[in-house]
């Protein structure tokens, strides 16, 4: 099954653009902006805690920013010495769990499982643990069927990039363009509309659906 992780956030700090403060976000590109620490960085600084380098995102925000859950899945509450309070979402029907450390609340009291949605609210943003300023760190774990983590010792702690499988808010997969073709021009995309369309939003997709179908009724025949 093809992994798809929808963004976690819908704010943050542009710091790769100098931003000082959250912004609203509103691509993937925009997301790459706030990231402030990226997959298998600073391979020094985590050597210590038996990693070769850096095993997840941070996603740089202001403090209280919310989070949202990638997936659906089970999400669990919980603190941790070094990485202080923080929530994972595991889904063994996709094989997958995603973990957003560092937080300053969650919707649950510490200790909760909960069943969550995509896009549903996990908690809000902070500096808890070992942090160095308020950010999310966000991670990803692929799983067996059974729910273990596979390639534990691949020097992150099985974890891998997050960054290959994230798409932007309501984004449309191939299924969903071919019925919206079939309803708005009565015909199947080609294969260039299909890869032009995979993966983008939905409204974008609606507003030019609206424009070409009005130009084509006032058109004269």
């Amino acid at each position: 099954m093809e992994i798809k992780l929808q963004c976690p956030i819908k704010q943050g700090l542009k710091v790769k653009k100098w931003y000082a403060q959250n912004t609203e976000l509103k691509s993937l590109e925009d997301f790459k902006l706030c990231i402030s620490q990226n997959f298998g960085e600073n391979q020094r600084d985590y050597a210590s805690l038996g990693l070769i380098g850096h095993n997840g995102l941070d996603i740089a925000f202001d403090r209280g920013t919310e989070v949202f859950a990638s997936h659906d899945g089970i999400a669990y509450y919980s603190e941790d010495y070094m990485k202080g309070l923080g929530v994972t979402v595991i889904s063994k029907e996709l094989g997958i769990k995603t973990i957003y450390w560092h937080f300053l609340d969650a919707v649950m009291p510490l200790g909760s499982s909960w069943p969550v949605k995509k896009g549903d609210l996990l908690g809000h943003g902070d500096s808890t643990g070992f942090s160095t300023g308020d950010h999310c760190h966000y991670g990803l774990k692929l799983l067996d069927e059974l729910g273990n983590v596979l390639n534990r010792d691949n020097g992150y702690d099985g974890c891998v990039s997050p960054e290959p499988y994230l798409i932007w808010w309501n984004t449309m997969n191939d299924v969903e363009v071919r019925k919206l073709y079939r309803l708005a021009f009565y015909r199947e995309p080609d294969a260039t509309e299909l890869a032009f369309w995979v993966g983008r939003n939905l409204a974008e997709f609606l507003t030019v659906a609206l424009k070409d179908r009005a130009e084509f009724l006032s058109s004269p025949l």
